[in-house]
């Protein structure tokens, strides 16, 4: 394996380490072996992790100088002989840091004299010092399914993150169905906590509710924490799901289709409030093709879900090639409006790509046409406006009457819940203009009392970004003005020559309260 660098528009790549030969039944070098995951930076120190070789066979932590300068091991994880080293062994994660000292996860080992071996979760400064066990996974139990099962998790193959004192992270396995958890420990070691056990799964297609197997780690925002699942939901496939940093609140934002992606393996970047991520595979299964992974951007409350790529499809045969890549089980970067990400085979050799997607994160313009802000009105006849890009609007009436006192109509009557979804009634949108769908009740002039009111659009683009516009109208007082009628089959000073009367027709209007007769 090696570490690179590479300019972010393709130019300038270089080699900043070779890692050596492994050797030996237990696989051990000088330096580690298979890198399998991202990198930290700190000043001009890159920090990572290698899952095999060291001294012992069982993976390293190391550093290197971004030029390529000053490689150094900071840690020589235990021996992979069949025994289980206290220390922990297979890094699968990469590392984070705070302060002086790095974090990270070891897939296997641990206090091997309460048998807790299952996983470990480790502190280290970045001078090499000060190795410490925060958490050694707890002794498995094989249930009535032949599932390992316990308290707090097995396998952590993810990296953590750290909030204050606090770190979180998954485990692929373990928990109180077998099926992956959702874990906080404080970084001193104490405090460890199982925010979520991911639930049972149904044979034969491994469905559930909030998914399984989350092998990549987290990202937070608020008091949420964001993650992937590679299997379970709805149809077996992987999800996206939110918990609280206290362990409640566990939502599934996203159940995988196939279609729209499989099996996340990565993680997860937020950016405002839309999530990005990648998924090991995608197809259509009806039509029976299949892409080697997607690019996707979900908003945190579950909507707006959108695939941004497919990897295009895989020869069935040696050489796999393809013009971007395949099967996506690094996370992302984002940079400005660009994610850059890996795909572990295809490309122009096969053997995978470094690739960038740049992305709209530009909202859409809403407006009003033809009402505008302060204009007075008699109803609600004319509301309408135009959204700059193709996406969807939906908007809402609020009588203002003071706070707490206002009101907002859900489509049949004014309700009080200003935070009720039902205030926020649907617009179609054809071109780029937006008018309320057909369906849509407005409230009538006899359900609009005089004063003032507040008329708010949401627009969102199909990248989902969204833009919001409010104006400020009101009901004008009562009608003292008289309509307008016209005569137009007889014309002022007609002399009529017959003793019928023409026809008689004309126009009669008043644009506040309509023509009751004429």
């Amino acid at each position: 394996g090696t570490v690179f660098a590479v300019n972010t528009n393709g130019t300038g790549f270089k080699n900043l380490h070779s890692f050596t030969a492994i050797s030996g039944s237990l696989s051990t070098n000088s330096d580690g072996a298979i890198p399998n995951a991202g990198l930290i930076l700190s000043g001009n120190t890159l920090y990572g992790t290698a899952l095999l070789g060291g001294s012992s066979g069982g993976g390293t932590v190391f550093a290197v100088n971004t030029d390529g300068t000053g490689f150094r091991i900071l840690h020589h994880f235990g021996f992979l002989d069949g025994t289980f080293p206290y220390d922990g062994a297979l890094p699968y994660s990469g590392l984070v840091l705070s302060g002086d000292t790095l974090y990270g996860t070891t897939d296997i080992g641990g206090d091997i004299w309460s048998a807790s071996i299952l996983g470990t979760v480790f502190a280290i400064h970045t001078n090499g010092t000060g190795f410490t066990i925060l958490h050694s996974f707890t002794a498995a139990l094989t249930n009535a399914s032949g599932v390992f099962t316990n308290s707090d998790g097995i396998d952590p193959e993810a990296g953590l993150i750290v909030s204050g004192n606090t770190l979180y992270g998954t485990a692929s396995a373990g928990g109180s169905s077998g099926n992956g958890t959702v874990f906080a420990v404080h970084t001193d070691g104490t405090g460890f906590t199982t925010l979520h056990s991911f639930t049972s799964t149904n044979t034969p297609n491994s469905t559930n509710s909030d998914g399984a197997s989350p092998f990549a780690g987290l990202v937070l925002s608020d008091n949420t924490l964001y993650g992937t699942a590679e299997f379970g939901g709805s149809l077996g496939l992987g999800t996206v799901f939110a918990v609280n940093t206290n362990g409640t609140g566990f939502t599934t934002v996203h159940h995988f289709d196939f279609l729209d992606g499989a099996e996340p393996q990565a993680g997860l970047v937020l950016s405002s409030n839309t999530l990005y991520g990648t998924t090991y595979i995608a197809g259509d299964l009806a039509g029976g093709s299949y892409y080697g992974g997607t690019v996707f951007a979900v908003h945190t409350d579950g909507t707006r879900f959108t695939t941004l790529h497919r990897f295009t499809a895989l020869p069935a045969s040696a050489p796999y090639t393809n013009g971007d890549g395949a099967i996506s089980e690094g996370g992302l970067i984002l940079s400005g409006n660009t994610l850059y990400g890996t795909a572990q085979i295809g490309g122009s050799l096969s053997f995978g790509t470094v690739f960038a997607l740049t992305i709209d994160v530009t909202a859409p313009t809403i407006t009003f046409s033809p009402l505008i802000n302060s204009q007075t009105i008699f109803d609600f006849a004319q509301l309408g406006g135009t959204i700059s890009e193709a996406g969807s609007v939906s908007f809402r009436i609020q009588e203002n009457n003071g706070g707490a006192a206002d009101r907002y109509w859900n489509g049949s009557a004014w309700i009080t819940n200003g935070n009720s979804p039902s205030v926020y009634l649907a617009a179609q949108v054809t071109g780029n203009s937006w008018s309320p769908t057909n369906g849509v009740t407005l409230p009538s002039r006899g359900q609009t009392r005089y004063g003032l009111y507040s008329l708010r659009a949401v627009g969102t683009d199909l990248a989902g970004n969204s833009a919001t516009n409010e104006i400020l109208v009101s009901r004008s007082a009562a009608d003292t003005t008289p309509p307008i009628v016209t005569l137009d089959s007889i014309s002022p000073g007609q002399i009529l020559t017959n003793n019928l009367l023409p026809g008689v027709f004309g126009t009669a209007s008043d644009p506040e309260s309509g023509i009751a007769s004429v």
